[in-house]
């Protein structure tokens, strides 16, 4: 879950440089054709529609980039999940694992202590030095 909501965040963090950085293309073309105009009133914007093609293209190959980007973080979070399912799936393994060593170890102390009550044995056990 922490790493969901990481990759959200970063998600989220992205998709804001992008409009922050339209916002910002936006503005200098705001500002461009204002510079163009000279005292007498007349602007002189020769370059608008090209101005404007080109802020289009910078949109389109950004929206490309950006689900570029989507999809590469939607493959990593399939392969995280399928990762977490592993985990999951070992450390199950290691719990029926513990489980069974603990359950062993019982076993193995009740026996001992049914072998130091039968007589004979226990006498021989720890007398040899």
């Amino acid at each position: 879950q922490e790493t969901n909501v990481k990759l959200s965040k970063a998600r989220l963090q992205a998709k804001a440089k992008v409009v922050k950085k339209l916002a910002q293309d936006g503005k200098k073309e705001v500002e461009e054709p204002q510079k163009e105009s000279n005292g007498d009133g007349v602007s002189h914007d020769d370059g608008g529609l090209s101005q404007q093609a080109s802020s289009r293209a910078k949109m389109m190959l950004f929206k490309r980039k950006l689900e570029e980007k989507d999809s590469i973080i939607a493959e990593k979070e399939d392969i995280i999940r399928v990762r977490e399912g592993q985990l999951e799936s070992k450390e199950r393994v290691l719990a029926e694992r513990d489980n069974l060593l603990h359950d062993l170890t019982e076993q193995l102390e009740e026996k001992t202590k049914a072998m130091e009550k039968m007589p004979g044995i226990s006498g021989g056990l720890g007398d040899e030095q």
